[in-house]
Order: structure tokens, then sequence, then C-alpha cells
């Protein structure tokens, strides 16, 4: 069973969608656009201020931002 580690330490199972080559590695590749997509939260304090959060999401395709 492979296991997935969140950021605050605790383990959870990894979701079955996740996408893996034949090697066990993940392939965060798509064939045609609109097939794979991932999203990348960021959290940040510019200038001492209060917390800014920057979410983003790609589609695997070419590369380009979603939203």
């Amino acid at each position: 069973m492979r296991v997935a580690a969140c950021l605050v330490g605790e383990v959870s199972e990894v979701p079955p969608s996740l996408p893996l080559r034949e090697d066990g590695a993940h392939a965060f590749r798509a064939p045609t656009p609109n097939r794979l997509r991932v999203a990348d939260i960021a959290e940040f304090r510019p200038g001492g201020a209060s917390k800014c959060y920057l979410f983003v999401v790609f589609d695997r395709f070419d590369g380009r931002f979603v939203s």
C-alpha cells in the first residue's frame, strides 16, 4: 500500500486517480488538453502584512495556467 503525507505530518492513502507511469513514478504529462490538471496553493505575507493565498491550476498538456 502506498501512502502520501500531508503538510502537518498526517499519513493518508494515495487517491486511486493519481496518475502513475509503469515504473511507479508520477505521470504528470497529458496527451491532450484538459485531460490532467494539477493544483498548487501557496501562503505568503507580502511586506509582513496579513496572510495571502495563491491558488493556481495547471493543464499538464502544455503547462499553461487554467485558473
